[in-house]
């Protein structure tokens, strides 16, 4: 191989770097839509964000594959260890590159943080209403032996009938 090779694969790796952001990016939008659906509770389109996700998290892992069989190429080529691949290191290894490889080391930073965000927040709303349902559900279930109306609008009282929440157990 020559230096000629290695810059062979810098190209196309800096192409999958940037697929990669942009599935990235995608990311972070169907996680703000699906914080929006949470909270307007649209669980239809929430199903439907649910499967754009992952099959958006599909596109990322074959992406990361290609990713990978180009950093052992060029591990293979520096005859380094392919964990010693990072951005970092191609920035240096490559000063040609070095801006490239520093942007999206940046811009990578920034995106895996908003997602993280993104995601803990989308994870205490769910919570948030897991709660509010098991409390709802204790509520009814609490009461559930007091007088109802029956479909000819007398009065029930079901004293043998004690109802145990299963989400207890569960949750």
């Amino acid at each position: 191989m020559n230096k000629n090779l290695a810059e062979s694969l810098i190209s196309p790796l800096i192409s999958l770097l940037k697929q990669e952001y942009k599935f990235y990016e995608d990311l972070k939008q169907l996680l703000e839509e699906e914080r929006n659906c949470i909270v307007a509770m649209q669980n239809e389109e929430l199903t439907n964000i649910n499967f754009r996700k992952e099959s958006l998290l599909l596109n990322i892992l074959e992406v990361k594959k290609e990713r990978e069989d180009i950093t052992l190429k060029i591990s293979e080529f520096l005859n380094v260890n392919d964990d010693t691949i990072t951005l970092t290191f191609l920035s240096q290894t490559f000063p040609e590159y070095s801006k490239i490889f520093n942007e999206f080391k940046d811009k990578f930073k920034k995106i895996a943080e908003k997602i993280k965000s993104l995601n803990d927040i989308n994870k205490h709303i769910l919570n948030s209403s897991l709660n509010f349902i098991k409390s709802s559900l204790n509520i009814i279930y609490q009461n559930s032996d007091k007088a109802v109306y029956t479909n000819y609008g007398k009065v029930y009282v079901n004293k043998h009938y004690i109802a145990k929440s299963s989400y207890n157990n569960r949750i």
